[in-house]
C-alpha cells in the first residue's frame, strides 16, 4: 500500500483537533489526515473546517502516513495504536502526545520493543491550554524525548525542516522525564489551585475579602497565588493529579491535597442549593 499522507494525527478531539489545525496553518504543503473512532469528532472538525484546504478526518481506518502524532485519551488507547498495522509498517516516526501514565512505561517500552518503534518513537507530552494562542500547540516550550538518540534526532529534523517548531523551543530531555514531566506540571498546577482554595476558605470563615488580599499578596514579587473558583475539574489537572497520586502514594500531601479539592467542590455545589 503506497503512502499517502506525510502526517496523520490518531485522536482528534480537543487536542488531537488543534494538533492537526497548527500542522496544517505551520506547513500547507503537506498531506495532513486526521483519525478518530468517534463520529462526533469528525462532526465537531467538519463544522470548524469544512472548506478546504483543511485536512479532513476518517473513522474508518488509521490512514498510512510517514509521521504519526498519536493524541488519544488512555493509556490502553495508545497501546492499541502502536499496535496497529498501519502504524507499525508505514510510520518512519511516532511522535506521542498523549499524557503517559508513569506506572505503566513498561507496558509503553514492550510495545515498543514488540512492535520495532526503536527508531520511531518520540515522546511529546502536550502543553495545550485552551483559548490560550500564546501557548497553544507548536508556539512554544516544549519537551521532546525519542526512546533512543535517533528517535530524537530524525523528531528535532522532521519539526525544523517542516517548519513546524523552531528549534529554541525544543528541550531534549531523557524520554522518563517526559513523561514523568508532563504529570508533574499539572499536578503542581493543581495543588497550587487547591492551596488557594484552602486560603479562600479560611478567609470567608472570618469575613476576609479572599479576591483583594489574594491582589495585595500577590504585589510581591515571588508570590503568586492562583484563582480559587468552583474547585480543580477538567480533564487534564484532575487526570494528572490522580496519575502523580497513583505514582507516587506515599505522597501524604498530594493525597490530602485532593481529598481537600474533592470536599472544595462538594461545599461549592451545595451552596449553590
Amino acid at each position: 500500500m503506497e503512502t499517502k499522507y506525510d502526517a496523520c494525527v490518531i485522536g482528534c478531539g480537543e487536542i488531537g483537533s488543534a494538533v492537526l489545525a497548527d500542522l496544517s496553518r505551520k506547513n500547507g504543503s503537506l498531506k495532513l489526515i486526521g483519525y478518530d473512532v468517534s463520529k462526533k469528532a469528525q462532526e465537531n472538525w467538519f463544522m470548524g473546517h469544512a472548506s478546504p484546504p483543511w485536512p479532513q478526518v476518517v473513522t474508518n481506518e488509521i490512514p498510512p502516513a510517514k509521521v504519526y502524532f498519536i493524541c488519544v485519551w488512555t493509556m490502553d488507547a495508545v497501546l492499541e495504536v502502536l499496535s496497529d498495522h498501519m502504524v507499525k509498517n508505514y510510520s518512519e516516526l511516532v511522535f506521542l502526545e498523549t499524557t503517559v501514565d508513569p506506572t505503566r512505561y513498561a507496558d509503553l517500552q514492550k510495545a515498543v520493543s514488540d512492535g520495532g518503534y526503536w527508531h520511531k518513537l518520540v515522546l511529546f507530552p502536550h502543553r495545550f491550554n485552551p483559548g490560550d494562542n500564546e501557548h497553544h500547540i507548536f508556539n512554544l516550550d516544549r519537551l521532546i524525548g525519542g526512546i533512543d538518540q535517533y528517535a530524537t534526532l530524525d523528531a528535532l529534523n522532521w519539526l525544523t525542516k517542516h517548519n513546524i517548531m523552531e528549534e529554541k523551543y525544543l528541550h531534549v530531555v531523557d524520554p522518563k522525564v517526559a513523561v514523568m514531566s508532563k504529570v508533574v506540571e499539572n499536578a503542581y498546577r493543581a495543588w497550587e489551585i487547591i492551596l488557594a482554595q484552602e486560603l479562600k476558605k479560611s478567609c470567608n470563615s472570618i469575613g476576609m475579602d479572599f479576591d483583594a488580599l489574594r491582589r495585595a499578596v500577590n504585589t510581591k514579587w515571588n508570590i503568586d497565588i492562583r484563582e480559587a473558583r468552583d474547585g480543580v475539574k477538567g480533564k487534564c489537572l484532575p487526570k494528572d493529579l490522580g496519575l502523580f497520586n497513583k505514582t507516587f502514594p506515599s505522597n501524604t500531601a498530594s493525597q490530602m491535597l485532593y481529598l481537600l479539592n474533592e470536599q472544595f467542590i462538594k461545599d461549592n455545589d451545595n451552596n449553590k442549593h
